[in-house]
């Protein structure tokens, strides 16, 4: 069941060192010690009795100023600080309050009746400044300091601005900010003020540019009791090589000196968020005018042409959105942490037959607690999730802030949507799962949403949905003039080659290859042998379709011969519609052509079908110097020469 993390309306509200006290304080003689007290509400206490004892067992009282703040005057070798009020009781704690140049301010902050925590934070190391008055050298994003894992910095938010960073695990404060980067290891990082800080911190995790932070994780309240208690630790699963940036801030308006700690475990991790950018593809192109995205590297080792990072196969065609209008359709609620309820789905039908070049969705939700909400968008037998519980699996609930409105799933987005914990989401993220899965696929038919509730007792509705497709132009690849088709046996099926679909006369296709006229492709027969090899008919065997029988005996194997000669029976067929080489020509074929291999060794083929424009093909069979028979497929197009030796 879902449920909201509130800070009780009771809880400690720690500010030390605000930046109006810091400048209304008078100068601190360095042979004087300052204490301040707070309440819970963060109200300076100027009425308190406050004393503190030496080693003698004396006690000493301090003055309080006209600021309200107490100052112990003799310092001493003092052991003891107590400090009591009429409302919330008296607190005691052992302490050295040995004056150096290092500690001169105590502040004592009430959380409750007898209860309070003492922090020192002038007893940190100096920190880094931007040296011209102003504030510290790290106060925005782009001017992050460096750490390394194992390490421990020392920091100051004090005169730091605020980010605009929103909620990540923890909202932001008014007290300003300031950041740090780290390296992932791939396995679980930690980040921590608990071992020293002076305030009340909070920690906030992210990846991406400044521009488009993706969150992490956050943290305010996490460190063991006592003076640590109101200070911050977080843990996230690590991706090896990404750049993490670690804003520290405040609760409220409090501000202060920290030591930030960065540590890594040894064991590998999985259950992480992608930060690094995957590796650019593009259209890599191979000789049959085939065309796939890759990388760079995945082109060439497959023996293709690359063109460019984010170059498409398919040339840009026109854009069109296909929008649902206002649906309001509700989402059931789901029936319990991790129990999807029933689905609310929606189909767009987009006319045409397209080929999709990419594909963006857009999307308007309104529901409480977008963690629970897994989204799916199907098309063609193709799905792909494209949010899956955000926020999860970094929290149990996932992220507790509520609606999408008009955020588009875009795969060339900066930011992802996994870590975007913002109430009334808006703006352009990447998918969990890439939409380029419905690249290259015919884009008319219906495009289904899906959304699923994953956990009870918040619901909501989908307000509307649209699909922006950008459609494909022609083909980047060059194409070649025909394809020649190999089927099992007279047939039909469907050929796509030349960014064209075909209905072929073969069934069943195997295979295709690229084929021009002065440059055929030829493919080895296999031995002569008795068994797997069409058997001579006896006369009239041939039957109306005009083909002989197959003998059912296992064939032996064959070597380096095509897999669709193994039954001794194939069909071929010449295919041609090419803008490209002929803009003139319309689509045109030859008819097909069934080819057998008989047991003595010998070829027979026999033409079957129709042709377009004239074209014809038929076979021939030679044998290399070294002994091989090969066979090959010219073929004819009238008007130019045809293709032999």
């Amino acid at each position: 069941m879902s449920f909201r993390t509130v800070r009780a309306a009771a809880a400690v509200l720690f500010v030390a060192l605000t930046a109006s006290l810091a400048t209304a304080a008078p100068a601190i003689d360095v042979s004087q010690l300052q204490v301040v007290v707070w309440s819970d509400s963060g109200s300076l206490i100027s009425d308190a009795d406050v004393a503190a004892r030496d080693a003698s067992g004396e006690m000493t009282k301090l003055a309080v100023q006209p600021n309200g703040t107490y100052l112990l005057g003799a310092v001493g070798a003092k052991s003891e600080l107590h400090v009591s009020h009429p409302t919330l009781g008296s607190y005691a704690v052992d302490l050295p309050l040995v004056h150096d140049s290092g500690r001169i301010r105590l502040d004592v902050v009430f959380s409750g009746i007898d209860q309070a925590e003492v922090f020192s934070p002038n007893l940190l190391p100096p920190v880094q400044t931007t040296g011209d008055g102003g504030g510290p050298s790290n106060d925005l994003c782009a001017n992050a300091i460096p750490v390394a894992v194992g390490s421990s910095t020392a920091g100051s938010t004090i005169g730091a601005t605020t980010d605009g960073v929103g909620t990540c695990g923890t909202t932001e404060g008014t007290g300003g900010g300031v950041w740090y980067t780290v390296t992932g290891t791939g396995t679980t990082m930690t980040a921590t003020t608990c071992g020293n800080a002076g305030y009340d911190t909070k920690i906030s995790v992210f990846c991406g540019p400044c521009g488009a932070l993706t969150c992490i994780t956050g943290n305010d309240d996490s460190c063991a009791a006592g003076p640590s208690g109101l200070l911050s630790t977080v843990n996230w699963c690590s991706q090896a090589g990404a750049t993490y940036r670690i804003l520290v801030h405040g609760f409220g308006s409090a501000t202060g000196n920290f030591v930030l700690t960065v540590t890594a475990g040894t064991a590998p991790c999985t259950t992480t968020i992608n930060c690094i950018p995957p590796t650019p593809t593009g259209a890599c192109c191979f000789e049959d005018g085939s065309c796939d995205e890759l990388t760079r590297e995945e082109c060439e080792e497959e023996g293709g042409s690359y063109q460019g990072d984010d170059s498409p196969c398919f040339s840009a065609g026109p854009s069109n959105v296909y929008d649902s209008g206002v649906l309001n359709t509700p989402i059931p609620d789901g029936l319990g942490t991790g129990i999807p309820g029933a689905a609310a789905t929606h189909s767009i039908n987009v006319p045409g037959n397209a080929i999709v070049n990419d594909v963006d969705i857009d999307l308007t939700v309104n529901h409480t607690w977008t963690g629970d909400l897994i989204v799916t968008v199907s098309h063609g037998g193709t799905t792909v999730t494209i949010i899956d519980r955000p926020g999860v699996p970094l929290s149990t609930f996932g992220c507790a802030n509520d609606n999408w409105n008009n955020i588009i799933l875009d795969d060339e987005a900066a930011a992802g949507i996994e870590g975007q914990c913002i109430t009334n989401l808006t703006g352009s993220y990447f998918p969990n799962n890439a939409l380029s899965a419905f690249d290259g696929m015919n884009a008319g038919g219906n495009w289904t949403i899906s959304i699923t509730d994953n956990a009870g007792a918040d619901v909501g509705s989908l307000v509307s949905w649209s699909v922006h497709l950008n459609e494909a132009g022609g083909p980047v690849c060059p194409q070649p003039e025909c394809h020649l088709v190999i089927g099992t046996g007279p047939g039909t099926d469907e050929f796509f080659g030349s960014w064209h679909w075909f209905d072929t006369q073969v069934g069943n296709v195997v295979e295709s290859h690229p084929v021009l006229l002065n440059d055929i492709p030829s493919f080895p027969l296999p031995a002569q042998q008795t068994t797997g090899r069409i058997q001579l008919p006896t006369p009239g065997s041939l039957g109306q379709a005009g083909f002989g029988a197959v003998s059912t005996s296992t064939p032996a194997p064959t070597v380096a011969s095509p897999a669709w000669m193994g039954s001794g029976s194939f069909s071929v067929q010449v295919l041609m519609w090419n803008p490209q080489a002929f803009p003139w020509l319309p689509e045109q074929y030859t008819g097909g052509l069934h080819v057998y291999l008989f047991a003595d060794g010998s070829v027979r083929s026999v033409p079957f079908g129709t042709n377009v424009g004239g074209l014809q093909v038929w076979h021939q069979v030679y044998t290399t110097p070294s002994g091989q028979k090969m066979i090959r497929f010219p073929f004819s197009i009238p008007g130019f020469p045809s293709g032999g030796f």
